[in-house]
């Protein structure tokens, strides 16, 4: 039996001991029905590992020993030790007989499982068996048929307290189950991003594999002819080898692509989303990494018709590009703001924030590659291919991308044709 074990054991007999002194008294009848039966059937239920039978007799000795010191202290002292005793012995009885049964009936093979007829059954009849045996043991059986021990009451009673456990474990299982579901949630949601930050990385190599394509092709053209002027076999050969030496190169580029394009399923496009639940999730993500920058960046999102989106791998890397370059280009305070709608056959999206502006006279050059703004501690500059990504990945989905600022606001201008793109 390890730690865990232990530890579910003193808890469960903890809470079942407090818990007998809570009695419950039908009207006008002798038996009583204890708050503790429900508990220690609810623990054997819901705790997979915890030991029937040892849980059951320490919940039985802790409980005739505290029941013992309340009545000889407090609510009986005239009365003797030993006649005590036997009373509160009988009456715990009950747990040790409960727990036999239980372990007997293989109660566990229903823990987490739904509520089942077989485990109703299976209950009642282990909580009126121990019951009944109590009462043998008191000498009450032959009246049990008296006014005073209304066997309906019993029944009942015993009825309403397994439907109490179940009532409790679905309670339990749906906040298990939500929990649960927010974690698989979040991992999607981190999937989703990793996936469309790679899905940037396969689309330039993708293009990077059609430019070696183009080269390949025009040095095989440059063989070609130098081969047919036949005046200088050195260059021919130059070309020729540069030729297949690009071969081998996109060869082992349309290699690589295909295994992430396969490991990533992109060649499927995922699910179709709701163009809210995009934005929430590019929000989540760079809410996060402006956090992490120590910045305190106001996210806001406007929708005006939100709608499924069809390419979601594509909408999140163009997206996370953009706000990506707004949180690095606020200093330390800022807002970013996106604006999304429907405008006749097209589909927008406007991206604000207050960062730093752009010098006029490199407006032009914003979506060319190797143009950027960010520079590292050695003044070292970063690639400058975030927004030529974007740029592509726009044309891709047969959509345009535009900037302009004004007054301290910078503004991108996304605009995609409806009918590719979702509805």
């Amino acid at each position: 039996m390890n730690k865990l074990n232990y530890k579910q054991i003193f808890l469960v007999v903890a809470v079942t001991t407090i818990a007998s002194e809570i009695l419950i008294y039908p009207v006008d009848r002798a038996y009583q029905f204890s708050i503790a039966n429900a508990v220690f059937m609810y623990a054997v239920l819901s705790l997979p590992e915890l030991l029937i039978i040892p849980t059951g007799s320490l919940s039985a000795l802790c409980i005739f020993i505290m029941g013992v010191s309340l009545d000889y202290f407090f609510v009986f002292p005239e009365l003797p030790l030993g006649v005590i005793a036997k009373d509160r012995f009988l009456g715990v009885l009950y747990f040790v007989i409960l727990a036999v049964l239980l372990k007997a009936g293989k109660v566990k093979n229903y823990s987490g499982k739904p509520f089942t007829f077989q485990l109703a059954r299976l209950m009642v009849f282990a909580d009126l068996t121990a019951k009944l045996v109590e009462i043998f043991f008191r000498g009450n059986l032959p009246n049990l048929l008296s006014p005073d021990y209304d066997i309906v009451v019993l029944v009942t009673g015993s009825l309403v307290q397994v439907f109490l456990v179940f009532g409790l474990i679905n309670i339990s299982q749906f906040k298990q189950q939500r929990v649960l579901n927010e974690q698989e949630k979040l991992r999607f949601e981190k999937t989703l991003i990793i996936t469309s930050n790679l899905y940037d990385e396969l689309f330039f190599m993708q293009k990077s594999t059609e430019n070696m394509e183009r080269i390949m092709a025009e040095s095989y053209k440059l063989y070609q002819k130098l081969k047919s002027q036949k005046d200088n076999k050195e260059l021919e050969e130059l070309a020729l080898k540069i030729a297949e030496e690009v071969h081998e190169v996109k060869k082992d580029s349309s290699r690589i692509l295909a295994g992430l394009s396969k490991g990533l399923n992109l060649r499927k496009e995922m699910k179709e989303m709701y163009l809210s639940e995009i934005l929430d999730l590019v929000i989540k993500a760079n809410r996060n990494y402006s956090q992490k920058e120590g910045k305190e960046i106001d996210f806001t999102a406007e929708i005006t018709d939100d709608f499924t989106f069809k390419k979601v791998h594509p909408l999140l890397a163009i997206l996370n590009n953009i706000v990506e370059n707004a949180v690095e280009a606020i200093s330390d305070k800022g807002r970013i703001n996106i604006e999304a709608g429907l405008r006749e056959a097209h589909f927008q999206i406007a991206i604000s924030d207050d960062g730093r502006d752009i010098n006029p006279k490199d407006l032009a050059l914003i979506f060319e590659p190797g143009y950027t703004t960010k520079f590292n501690e050695e003044g070292i500059p970063s690639s400058g291919i975030g927004l030529a990504y974007v740029k592509g990945l726009v044309e891709d989905l047969g959509g345009k991308v535009e900037f302009s600022q004004d007054k301290g606001k910078k503004y991108f201008y996304l605009t995609f044709p409806r009918e590719d793109i979702g509805g």
